[in-house]
């Protein structure tokens, strides 16, 4: 059993924390401080012991975005998912059109293969993924693709 499984090991946690933090000189302010709780919001994401995802405030902003006009609302928009792309399985597979409007001397043609692809993101964003620890109870598969290859075949 993992320490945090117990409230009795939260509390240890915290000390053994507070205590390297004493010893090593450094501090932290205990307003900015939450302990005990069952959920927490941390830099776009809401984090639990289920696990890790988008945090319920970004998840509106993803709903409403709208197709861009130009390279640069395009790139705004890649920007912004690409910070939760672990959320999007084949991320570069499943944006390849809408990057291919970003090369140079291309001219700017929202397709329907882009549409297809940004509500592919906007679902996979906004369906509930969930980032679990690995259970070191189960098997775990690794698959690992080395081939050189991007975007669609």
């Amino acid at each position: 059993m993992l320490a945090n499984e117990t409230w009795r090991g939260h509390l240890s946690t915290i000390e053994d924390t507070l205590h390297t933090l004493e010893i090593n000189e450094l501090s932290f302010n205990p307003s900015k401080c939450m302990f005990g709780m069952p959920k927490l919001e941390f830099l776009g994401f809401e984090i639990s012991r289920d696990g890790i995802k988008v945090s319920r405030r970004k998840l509106a902003a993803i709903e409403k975005i709208a197709p861009p006009k130009n390279c640069k609302s395009l790139q705004r928009i890649l920007g912004l998912i690409n910070f939760w792309r672990k959320f999007v399985p084949q991320f570069s597979q499943n944006t390849y059109h809408m990057h291919k409007l970003l090369g140079k001397d291309v001219t700017f043609v929202w397709s329907s293969q882009c549409e297809k692809e940004l509500q592919y993101l906007k679902t996979c964003l906004t369906s509930d993924p969930i980032l679990q620890p690995i259970n070191t109870e189960k098997d775990l598969i690794l698959r690992t693709d080395a081939s050189g290859k991007t975007g669609l075949i």
